[in-house]
């Protein structure tokens, strides 16, 4: 899985999420929402987290 591979930090998720609004169509996500994704992001598929 793409997501996986990319190990980001959560700025870089957050910009990644904001690209995907802003140039790919995705909806835009509430404050809560998108916190929520960002806390997954940055405790699962961070550049720290072992694979």
């Amino acid at each position: 899985m793409l997501l996986a591979q990319q190990r980001l930090a959560r700025e870089i998720w957050d910009e990644t999420l904001e690209w995907m609004v802003e140039e790919q169509g995705m909806d835009e996500l509430a404050h809560d929402e998108r916190n929520e994704i960002l806390d997954y992001l940055s405790t699962y598929l961070s550049e720290d987290t072992p694979r």
